[in-house]
């Protein structure tokens, strides 16, 4: 239950050691928000991969045009990254073309992610004891 102590105000009233608990308390808190939030990027490739999963397979199947809802699926997500790509989808439901314009539109979201992986910076120093 330590880390439901709100630190700000335990902070003047305990000592160096209680004081550093309640950072790591706080930083945990912190790094559980964290672990649930996905970065954008990562999710709509995690989406583009899974349409694209399904688009093949009705390649496999044979299938001359994509089903319609999952073409509208695929013009509703790839007018949301890029609408330059959703006017390239055009009306062709063909497996062939529907895959293309969805590799095409996983491009700009793999340049996306990188970005949102890469470090930006230096992690900040946390000092173990602060400075009486």
């Amino acid at each position: 239950m330590l880390w439901m102590i709100d630190t700000a105000a335990a902070r003047e009233a305990c000592g160096p050691l209680e004081r550093t608990t309640l950072e790591l308390a706080h930083i945990e808190r912190a790094a559980m928000f964290r672990r649930h939030h996905r970065p954008r990027a990562r999710s709509w490739l995690q989406r583009s991969d899974e349409l694209l999963r399904l688009v093949e397979e009705c390649r496999v199947r044979g299938l001359d045009f994509v089903p319609l809802r999952l073409w509208i699926e695929v013009a509703r997500f790839i007018g949301l990254v890029d609408s330059q790509l959703r006017d390239d989808l055009g009306t062709d439901r063909g497996p062939s073309n529907v895959a293309d314009v969805l590799f095409m539109c996983q491009g700009p979201l793999l340049q996306e992610a990188r970005v949102e992986q890469a470090p930006h910076g230096p992690a900040p120093i946390i000092p173990l004891f602060a400075a009486s």
